[in-house]
This record gives structure tokens, sequence and C-alpha cells, in this order.
């Protein structure tokens, strides 16, 4: 993951930090992913136990949404929809 911190200056106009790369975590046996480039996201799907198992994300590919891979181990409740 990677973050663009901002925070409003002196003058009050915003201002925006380095990139600050974050992760990744995961389980014993997990693997970093990659679902490729698209031009935006529309929904995310995660799917949780103890903490997140999994996640899933719709992506959209010039006005076509595409699902990506799931990520994670199966189980958990059933996937909480973000928008």
């Amino acid at each position: 993951m990677v973050s663009f911190p901002s925070y409003h200056g002196d003058r009050g106009a915003a201002a925006m930090s380095s990139p600050q790369t974050y992760g990744p975590w995961g389980g014993s046996g997990g693997t970093i992913f990659d679902d490729g480039i698209y031009t935006g996201v529309w929904q995310i799907n995660l799917t949780r136990a103890v903490g997140i198992s999994s996640m899933k994300v719709l992506y959209d590919r010039n006005g076509q949404a595409v699902w990506g891979n799931k990520h994670g181990f199966s189980g958990g409740v059933s996937p909480d929809k973000v928008i």
C-alpha cells in the first residue's frame, strides 16, 4: 500500500509530503499480489474472522466492471462490501 500523506501548510494551502510505503502484511504463507492496471475501483469486498481474512476488488477498466482475484483464505463471515 502506498499512502500520500497531506496536511495544511502555514498559509492554509494543502501540501503533500513524500509517499509512504506500508506492508505487505498477512498470515503465514501469504504472498504479495498485483491485480494489474485499472482505471478505478468500484467496490471492495472484505471477508473477516478475527481480522480481515480475504479481499476481492471490483475494478473499473475504461467503464467496464472487472473482478480481480480473491486474495486471502476462505472462511469467516459473509463478505462486507466497502463502497
